[in-house]
Order: structure tokens, then C-alpha cells, then sequence
């Protein structure tokens, strides 16, 4: 025979699931509590036998037909106090016969709601009587029994109260197990929550790296160099042409602009010497451009054109007039061309790093936001496994139920 608790053998170990540690617990609490249960049950028993009593006395009055005591009441309404005689009994009734819904996960519970049932009810019951209190004071003889009914219903509502405050503490046990169980029950969700907060990550990587990665951003930024080179050597021959074509056209400024004064025609000679890009663009400016050299020719040549060392005038026309001035025209055109998609590359480019900068901004944060979430997966698994070592440490401890927790 075991004379001490301590000597007390170690109960054999027992497997039980996450999902059924809850019934277990109940039925545990139930188990250690069944006395206070028994007692409990009877003061329920006698508070519901004092409400059927008071409600067949509720009744009697109600078909009592002596008249009030009105002694010591001032001007009274005999028929008013009749009508409120009746009105008092039939509420009475209602809030004794009234139905109240509650949920429960114990028996523990259960009573716990009981007694708030019965403060309701006798509050309103008290609530009533001030109401009433003409037809209390004049029916005072035949509510007698009305007193010693509702004193019964309020000894049974505090012994019940009593005897749920003398559980407490063991009730405190099982609530202190009850949550490390539903802590346990937030771990799994969050767990699983991450699990598929990464998955969700891991898919939007996948689209973010499978994104043309071999231009990666050193490359791009490589090739914008090079093209930002090309641009400069651009603008550079262009300048050069244009020094070499300005040289060219200058010689005739002085005579183009009398030529341009004097005979309007339908285009300046002017205007191609000093912007001979914006005025040489095909094939039919160049022949205006001749056309308006042969009439300066004519025009000098009938001095019509008054002008000092016109003589020297003649070979700078004809030289604009070979093909290695019309092919300056052109390489300048093209050196525009080149210019103009060279900017438009660069564009492309800046925007297109600009943007592999930002997908590496948002993959970093999603990689660093992955991480995030693996070390709380980590720091639940040890939640986990130390909540899960408390409630077994617990159960051994309030119930003497050596358990093992798997699974889920």
C-alpha cells in the first residue's frame, strides 16, 4: 500500500492529439469536480422549485378577489390597484417562466450560467416590486408566502455562489491548461500561415527572376556606357561638319543676303547658310539650294548684285556645287539620324535599368521578408515544442494523467 503521494506510482503514458487534449481536459475537470457538481445541481433543483412555487402563487393572488388594504394610503383607486394587481402577477410570471440560451464548454460552465440566470432573475423580480409597490403595500397580507418562496430562491442563488467560489482555484487549473492548448491550436495556424505566405513569395520571385535576366543590370549599365560613348563621338562629328560646311556657306553670306533683299523668291539663301541643318533635309532642298546658286551666278554676272571681289565669289559657288558638298550634307544628315536614335537608345536604356534597380529593390525585400517569416517559423517550432512540454508537465501536475502530445 502507497502511504505517501510522492511514493505514488507514475501513471503509464498516454498519446493524445492536439484536437484531443480539449475533451480530455473537460472530462478531467468534470471527473475532479463531480462533488461540487452533485451539490451545485441540487441548489439549481431548489431555486427551479421555488419558481414553480412562486409562480402558482402568482396565480392565486391573481384570482384573489378581497379587496386591498388601503389604510394607509391617500386617496386611493381601489379599481387602478385591482388592474396593477393583475398586471404584477402576469409579469412576475413572464420573468419566472422566461427561457435563457447559453453555451458552455463544462460543467463548470454550466453553473456558472446558472447563477447569472438567477441574478437576472431576481433582480428583476425586485425590479418589479418597486414598480408595483402600490399593489405590494395593499396586498401585503397575501404576499406572505411571496417572501418566503423568493427568501428561498435568494438562499439557493448564494450557496450556489458559495460553492462556485470555493471551486475557483481548482477551475483556475484547468483555465491555465485550456489556453496554453488554444495558444498551441495559434502557433499551428500562424505555422501554416508563413508556410503559405512564403509559398506566395517564392511564386512572385519565380516571375521576378525568370524576367529577361540576361540583361542583368551590370551588363545594361555596360551597354549604356558604350552607348553614351557613341553618342559623344557623334555630337563631335557633327560639330566638325558643321564647322566644315558653315566655312563653306559663309563665304557667300554677304551676297546671299543683298541677293535675298533685293529678289524674294520663294526660299532664303540665308536661311541654308545659317542653318544648313535645319533646311538641307532631302533631295529637294538641295535642289532649291542649287537652283538659288545658279540665279546669284546670273545675278552677279549682270551686277545686279553689287558686291567687291565678286570674281572670288564664282569658285565657292561652284564648290557647293561638287558632290563632296552634297556628301557633307548628307553625312551631316545621317550624324542627326544617328543622334536622334542614340538618344532614343540611351532613353530606353536609363528606363530599363531604372527598372531591373527596382525589380533588385523588390527582390531583396521579398528575400528579406522570406527570411522574416523563417525565423518565426523557428521561433514557433520552439514555442511549440516548450508549450507543448508545459502542458504535459501540467497534466501530470493539477491531474496525475502522464500524456505525450502528437501531431496535431
Amino acid at each position: 500500500m502507497w502511504f505517501f503521494k510522492k511514493n505514488s506510482p507514475t501513471p503509464p503514458e498516454e498519446e493524445y492529439t492536439l484536437s484531443n487534449l480539449t475533451p480530455l481536459l473537460i472530462s478531467l475537470l468534470d471527473t475532479s469536480l463531480n462533488e461540487f457538481y452533485s451539490s451545485c445541481s441540487g441548489f439549481v433543483t431548489l431555486f427551479n422549485n421555488s419558481k414553480k412555487e412562486f409562480i402558482e402563487e402568482c396565480k392565486v393572488l391573481e384570482k384573489y378577489n378581497g379587496e386591498p388594504n388601503v389604510e394607509d394610503m391617500w386617496a386611493p383607486n381601489i379599481n387602478s390597484i385591482k388592474t396593477q394587481k393583475n398586471s404584477y402577477t402576469k409579469t412576475l410570471i413572464r420573468i419566472l417562466e422566461k427561457e435563457y440560451e447559453s453555451t458552455f464548454d463544462t460543467q463548470y460552465g454550466k453553473y456558472k450560467a446558472e447563477l447569472s440566470i438567477m441574478d437576472d432573475t431576481i433582480g428583476e423580480m425586485l425590479r418589479i416590486n418597486s414598480m408595483f409597490k402600490v399593489v405590494v403595500l395593499s396586498y401585503s397580507n397575501e404576499l406572505n408566502k411571496f417572501k418566503k418562496i423568493f427568501a428561498n430562491m435568494e438562499k439557493s442563488r448564494d450557496k450556489l455562489r458559495l460553492s462556485i467560489d470555493t471551486i475557483q482555484p481548482e477551475y483556475k487549473k484547468y483555465e491555465e491548461i485550456r489556453n496554453k492548448i488554444e495558444n498551441l491550436y495559434g502557433m499551428i495556424e500562424e505555422d501554416k500561415l508563413m508556410d503559405s505566405n512564403i509559398s506566395s513569395i517564392n511564386s512572385e520571385l519565380s516571375v521576378l527572376l525568370t524576367k529577361d535576366e540576361l540583361s542583368t543590370k551590370e551588363k545594361l549599365k555596360n551597354i549604356l556606357n558604350e552607348k553614351n560613348e557613341e553618342l559623344s563621338s557623334a555630337k563631335e562629328k557633327i560639330h566638325n561638319m558643321k564647322v566644315k560646311i558653315s566655312s563653306s556657306l559663309m563665304q557667300l553670306e554677304r551676297a546671299a543676303r543683298k541677293m535675298d533683299y533685293s529678289y524674294k523668291g520663294k526660299r532664303s539663301l540665308v536661311s541654308f547658310i545659317e542653318n544648313p541643318e535645319e533646311n538641307f533635309n532631302d533631295e529637294s532642298d538641295y535642289k532649291d539650294f542649287e537652283k538659288l546658286l545658279d540665279d546669284m551666278v546670273s545675278l552677279l554676272n549682270m551686277d545686279k548684285i553689287q558686291i567687291k571681289g565678286k570674281e572670288a565669289i564664282f569658285p565657292s559657288i561652284q564648290k557647293l556645287k561638287t558632290s563632296e558638298f552634297r556628301d557633307q550634307i548628307k553625312q551631316l544628315s545621317e550624324l542627326n539620324e544617328q543622334k536622334k536614335f542614340l538618344f532614343d537608345e540611351i532613353n530606353n536604356l536609363e528606363n530599363e535599368v531604372l527598372s531591373k534597380e527596382s525589380k533588385s529593390k523588390i527582390i531583396q525585400e521579398k528575400e528579406k521578408e522570406k527570411q522574416q517569416m523563417f525565423l518565426r517559423k523557428e521561433q514557433l517550432k520552439q514555442l511549440t515544442t516548450s508549450t507543448k512540454s508545459e502542458l504535459i508537465e501540467l497534466f501530470l501536475k493539477y491531474y496525475n494523467r502522464k500524456i505525450k502530445v502528437i501531431g496535431e
